[in-house]
């Protein structure tokens, strides 16, 4: 196996986890809300925590394998177009795992501890936290997207 062929298998492999994970975290949140049950979404709230942190590695991964392999390639540059939008959208939603999902889970859990899960505060944070998500993973298939196509190549 060439160092192309590990980079790009690491890299995908990554993505898939990644993308994959985020919407099968979607489905299980919108089951969750709906249900309004203070166990599910306070335990929900903790899963989506420890499963953020597998993301939070994912992400980085394919961050890092990807700038790995534009520097081992000479047919690809970090100026190339879809490049640099891939590097900037792929860190702006690494950034969102620390700095939006990890605090929304805290405050959803300690929001259903102390008033119950079907509480409207609850299920509020809990809709827009989802509908983040939602924008979250168009993001990364518009990154998959780049990646398959590579408009401007």
């Amino acid at each position: 196996m060439e160092l192309r062929e590990f980079l790009l298998f690491v890299h995908v492999a990554a993505a898939i986890v990644w993308v994959g994970g985020a919407v099968t975290l979607e489905i299980f949140g919108s089951r969750v809300a709906g249900r309004g049950d203070t166990a599910s979404v306070i335990g929900f709230s903790k899963d989506a925590e420890v499963i953020g942190r597998l993301y939070g590695l994912a992400t980085a991964l394919v961050l890092g394998f990807g700038v790995w392999m534009v520097i081992d390639s000479p047919a690809i540059d970090f100026t190339d177009t879809w490049i640099l939008l891939a590097l900037i959208l792929t860190g702006l939603l690494f950034l969102m795992g620390p700095l939006f999902f990890e605090p929304s889970a805290k405050a959803i859990r300690a929001l259903a501890e102390e008033k119950g899960g079907a509480h409207p505060d609850v299920t509020g944070r809990i809709r827009r936290t989802m509908a983040v998500g939602r924008v979250d993973s168009l993001i990364a298939f518009f990154i998959v997207w780049l990646m398959v196509t590579k408009p401007g190549a």
